[in-house]
């Protein structure tokens, strides 16, 4: 079974490969889903959903999950390392 994310794409790729489509509709298509995984990107449980999914699958299938890595910010952006956000668990990390 596809995921859900995966079912919007397809039904809209498919949707888009149609001959009469014209720009209006595949502009509205396009449009609607992505509202729609801006809505599932905020939705924290699906996130969570997801997440844990994931881990069972690593788990299941013997794939490491990387350690949590302390990124360098340029000091273009930011000349101070005191405010700088480093997440303390894979889950935070893959969340921002």
């Amino acid at each position: 079974m596809l995921h859900p994310i995966l079912l919007l794409i397809v039904k809209v790729n498919s949707c888009l490969q149609a001959e009469e489509l014209n720009l209006l509709t595949s502009t509205n298509l396009i449009q609607s889903l992505k509202q729609k995984l801006y809505q599932l990107r905020s939705d924290t449980t699906f996130f969570n959903d997801i997440y844990r999914d994931t881990v069972k699958h690593c788990g299941e299938n013997n794939v490491a999950i990387p350690e949590v890595r302390k990124r360098k910010i340029s000091t273009k952006i930011d000349y101070s390392a005191n405010n700088q956000y480093f997440a303390d668990t894979k889950e935070e990390e893959l969340r921002v």
